[in-house]
C-alpha cells in the first residue's frame, strides 16, 4: 500500500536543504503552474499589486469574452479569491477581490442579459460575504467599499431571477440607509 502524502513525510528532508537549494526548490515550483506563482507573487512581491493576476482570472471566469468564444467558469473565479486568501491575509485586498467579483458578475449580466439562476445565487451568496466582512470591518473600510456595492443593486434594478430583490434587501438589512 502507498504511504500518504503529507508534509509531515517531507518536512524532515525540507529541511536539512541549503538555502539556495530551498531558492531553486521554490523557483521551480514558481514556474510550475499559474497558481503556484500567484500564491509566490502574493506572498512575497513587494512591487506589483498582487491583485492583478486574481482579477484576471475572477474576469474570465465571471464575465467571459464572449466574442472569443470564451464560457463561464464561475468556479474558478470563486477558486481565485480562496487561493488569494491562502496567499494573503491583508482585508483590503480581500474585500477589493470580493467585490470586484460582484461587480463582473452584475456588469456581465447588464451587457448579455440573463444568464441563470446558478449563476446569480454564485452573486448573491459572494455578495452576502462581502457584507459579512463589511459589518466587522472599520468604519472607513465601510466607507471604501459600501458605495460600491450600493451602485450595484441600482444598476441591477430590473435583472431577473429576484437577483436586484435579493441584493436590495441584503444590503438594507445590513446597512439600512439613514
Amino acid at each position: 500500500m502507498a504511504e500518504k502524502k503529507t508534509w509531515e513525510n517531507i518536512k524532515d528532508g525540507v529541511s536539512k536543504q541549503p538555502s539556495k537549494d530551498l531558492i531553486k526548490l521554490i523557483k521551480e515550483l514558481y514556474d510550475l503552474n499559474e497558481q503556484n506563482s500567484c500564491f509566490l507573487d502574493t506572498r512575497f512581491s513587494t512591487t506589483a499589486s498582487p491583485l492583478t493576476a486574481y482579477k484576471r482570472i475572477i474576469r474570465q471566469g465571471i464575465y467571459p469574452d464572449a466574442l472569443n468564444q470564451e464560457s463561464f467558469d464561475v468556479k474558478s473565479a470563486r477558486r481565485a479569491i480562496s487561493d488569494f486568501k491562502k496567499a494573503s491575509d491583508d482585508p483590503i485586498y480581500i474585500l477589493e477581490l470580493m467585490v470586484y467579483y460582484v461587480e463582473q458578475g452584475s456588469q456581465c449580466t447588464l451587457d448579455y442579459g440573463d444568464i441563470d439562476e446558478r449563476f446569480y445565487a454564485s452573486i448573491e451568496s459572494m455578495f452576502e460575504e462581502v457584507l459579512k466582512y463589511l459589518k466587522k470591518s472599520t468604519p472607513e473600510v465601510v466607507a471604501r467599499f459600501l458605495p460600491r456595492l450600493r451602485t450595484v443593486v441600482k444598476e441591477a434594478d430590473g435583472i431577473g431571477w429576484g437577483y436586484y430583490d435579493y441584493l436590495a434587501d441584503a444590503i438594507e438589512a445590513a446597512f439600512p440607509e439613514r
